[in-house]
């Protein structure tokens, strides 16, 4: 399953700033999808611009896995995903 938001201009976010382009509807919506799968999926540079928690919040279920997919540069450890401990996590692809 693929999953994003992007305004009537193809516009998917801008570097640096967050872009909420979608309502409580859609959100609700994500977070049943993520109690149906194993994984989530996320970029190295949606984690750091963004700092998603991807986690259920309220949805009922088990946390998926915690994907980042590396581009190399190094994440913080301060990261959020990296050390809340509210659904294991795993760093893939880098050098």
């Amino acid at each position: 399953t693929l999953k994003w938001a992007e305004t009537a201009d193809g516009i998917m976010g801008r570097r640096g700033a967050r872009l909420w382009v979608s309502g409580r509807e859609a959100l609700e919506h994500t977070l049943a999808l993520r109690a149906a799968h194993a994984a989530i999926l996320v970029g190295a540079g949606t984690a750091l611009a963004d700092g998603p928690a991807l986690t259920l919040r309220h949805a009922p279920g088990s946390p998926p896995l915690r994907l980042v997919l590396s581009d190399g540069r190094p994440l913080p450890p301060s990261l959020g995903l990296l050390r809340d401990g509210a659904a294991p996590t795993a760093i893939v692809g880098g050098p």
